[in-house]
């Protein structure tokens, strides 16, 4: 009896000893049954680049997800607490997160994301394993650098033997978009300086690859300073960093879609619909592109206003503008210093060098740590430039009072005009419209703002990331005057008393259309189970649905992938990772003058009901400058900085509001 007393004394000292190694999860998401199946999210770091993807698959999922973070964690308490879990799949962020999976649940769905050049560690060789690359496709590359620079015909690329098929696969690709990829092949970072001599020439376009011999911070500067000497442009793959150090562009992967994207792949392989094997390793849906207008300026380079609705990020001398968030959310930097990239950096270590538990080492542009979080306002990099993201606009010009030639004597000191009665909200003229190009708010601010103050040097727009913010800024600081979308203007507009006085008119239309873009033609407005392309900003993929619904469209089962610009939804679809995209049609016009092969299949399904532009509105009771405000609004287009923003925004002019126009 004491025999077996001691036994059972030892099982709970065990127990009490495992209970105790077991890993805490950073986050458990319940689902929405029982019997709901469980998908273990591992972050390889806490790297908060991992967070908007991590975001965006909680939210779109249906199944349980418990997240863990590898480096937080012993690796074999990790491995053991997973496989207590019995998970249905595994989405891995970064290399380390992904080799653990890839190397210790073989018979587990894997897919995963935020890997720099994949092939080197063959997850295309496992069976299990599916995921999203980190290298757009040059096509979808340079559909978003032709949006900015349309004359591009001829690229010179460098690349190392590792990088050939790299290189090959991209000319290829650019030849049906009528660029020619003049693929340079140099044996090592020290070549670059003779080959770019003997091959550049005067109007080309050079293409630094992602290639991880030649991404050094050596061989950027060099062809950063030559292509700036030369005044050609400059452009980059991978990371915005390298346009903040001096590039003139650089694509990367939209982290918002990426977190959709990968749910919308798991949403597949846990309905058994698809196997890792059919989905591979696909491209990014979503395409991030920052523009440094200063090195625009430096070479010489005329951007069109209209080209900027096109750009997710601007860089430029100037502070960037922070746009208000509610209470509890951290306020957005819209055109912020560039966010750091992920641990798992380009390398010129050569793959058989990479070992699980290691991360690769890595030469970076950008004097960015990995640990270092964007923040808001100024950032400073090794050099002491500040990079953020908003352009100066000269000062008005002040008149000149001409003095009278004979005076009176002893005149009586002219009375000076009584300073204008300070505005209720401290100036402010807060902007909510989700379906602006909230991308590029930080130019349409500083321009909108340099207007306003042609009307009282206090005024200044103030955009806000939602609803929530929207309301928290109105009850904080008692804002005047508001643009708000007009959904929100039915539906809360007696919560907040907005008045609406006018709205805007592009070409003599105050409304707006959206239509839906199919590639397949058999499928028509059934949509259900389908994934759809779509801009949506904060999250509100079910307002998306609604309008499709509304059109008559099925989209039982659908999901959207929300995408930052219409044009990622249409190469999505080109490329066949969504069944649909929903778009305006000048979105779609742009496309087909681009890449006109991309779009050639591609067909209008259904167009949804027309949506009244933005009004700009009084908040709360009229105040008696109300009628001198509207008519200043009113002749906004005749101010070089608010017809730069109203340019932008999409509209040309500021029209009087009528009820009928809500109906």
């Amino acid at each position: 009896m004491a025999h077996v007393r001691y036994q059972l004394s030892a099982l709970l000292i065990l127990l009490n000893l495992y209970a105790c190694v077991l890993v805490t999860p950073d986050q458990v998401q319940p689902g929405p049954t029982p019997d709901a199946p469980t998908v273990i999210i591992l972050k390889s770091s806490d790297n908060s680049l991992f967070d908007g993807p991590v975001k965006e698959f909680l939210g779109a999922t249906a199944a349980q997800v418990v997240v863990f973070t590898v480096a937080a964690a012993p690796k074999d308490e990790l491995v053991t607490e997973i496989r207590f879990r019995k998970p249905a799949l595994l989405f891995t962020l970064g290399t380390p997160a992904t080799l653990l999976a890839k190397e210790n649940f073989p018979d587990v769905p894997v897919i995963f994301a935020m890997v720099v050049d994949h092939s080197r560690l063959k997850l295309d060789a496992a069976k299990n394993v599916a995921g999203i690359s980190l290298e757009p496709p040059a096509t979808s590359e340079f559909t978003q650098f032709k949006m900015v620079l349309p004359e591009v015909k001829r690229v010179v690329a460098f690349h190392t033997p590792s990088s050939a098929q790299m290189a090959t696969t991209a000319k290829e690709q650019l030849t049906g978009m009528g660029i020619e990829l003049v693929a340079v092949a140099v044996a090592s970072p020290a070549e670059v300086g003779r080959a770019y001599t003997d091959n550049v020439k005067p109007g080309d376009t050079v293409w630094q690859l992602n290639d991880p011999v030649l991404t050094t911070q050596e061989t950027f500067e060099y062809l950063k300073n030559q292509t700036k000497a030369s005044r050609l442009p400059f452009l980059s793959s991978l990371s915005e960093d390298f346009a903040a150090a001096g590039a003139l562009m650089a694509v990367s992967v939209d982290l918002t879609s990426l977190g959709a994207q990968a749910a919308d792949m798991a949403r597949r392989l846990l309905d058994k619909s698809k196997a890792p094997a059919d989905l591979g390793v696909q491209p990014p849906i979503g395409a991030y592109l920052a523009l440094n207008l200063d090195v625009a300026q430096d070479i010489g380079l005329h951007i069109d206003d209209t080209a900027l609705q096109f750009v997710n990020k601007l860089l430029a001398k100037t502070a960037p503008v922070a746009v208000a968030a509610a209470p509890g959310e951290k306020p957005a930097e819209i055109a912020a210093v560039a966010e750091v990239k992920p641990e798992e950096k380009p390398a010129e270590v050569k793959p058989a060098e990479v070992k699980p538990e290691e991360k690769p080492a890595e030469e970076k542009p950008a004097e960015v740590k990995p640990e270092e979080k964007p923040t808001k306002g100024k950032k400073k990099g090794k050099k002491g430039k500040e990079v953020a993201a908003k352009v100066e606009e000269k000062p008005a010009e002040t008149k000149v009072v001409e003095a009278k030639p004979e005076p009176k004597p002893e005149p009586k000191p002219e009375p000076k005009p009584e300073p204008r009665k300070a505005r209720k909200g401290g100036g402010v003229v807060a902007f909510y419209d989700p379906d602006a190009n909230l991308r590029e708010i930080l130019k349409i601010t500083a321009w909108f703002t340099d207007f306003l103050h042609t009307i009282d040097p206090e005024l200044k727009l103030q955009p806000v990331s939602n609803a929530a913010a929207l309301e928290n800024l109105v009850s904080n600081q008692k804002v005047e005057f508001a643009v708000v979308s007009a959904k929100y203007l039915s539906g809360k507009s007696k919560k907040l008393k907005l008045t609406p006085l006018l709205v805007p008119s592009a070409n003599g239309d105050t409304f707006y259309r959206t239509i839906l873009v199919v590639a397949d033609e058999k499928r028509g407005k059934n949509l259900a189970g389908a994934s759809i392309g779509a801009t949506v900003v904060g999250g509100d993929t079910a307002s998306v649905l609604k309008i499709l619904g509304g059109a008559g469209i099925n989209t039982k089962g659908a999901m959207i992938i929300p995408v930052s610009k219409d044009i990622d939804a249409l190469m999505a679809l080109t490329m066949g990772q969504v069944d649909a995209a929903l778009v305006t049609p000048s979105s779609l016009d742009v496309l087909k003058t681009i890449n006109p092969a991309a779009v050639a299949s591609l067909k209008k399904a259904a167009e949804t009901q027309p949506v009244l532009r933005a009004p700009f509105c009084a908040v709360g009771e009229k105040g008696s400058d109300v009628g001198d405000v509207t008519r200043a609004m009113q002749a906004m287009a005749s101010h070089a900085a608010g017809r730069r923003a109203m340019k932008t925004l999409g509209f040309d002019k500021w029209v009087p509001y009528s009820p009928a126009m809500s109906k």
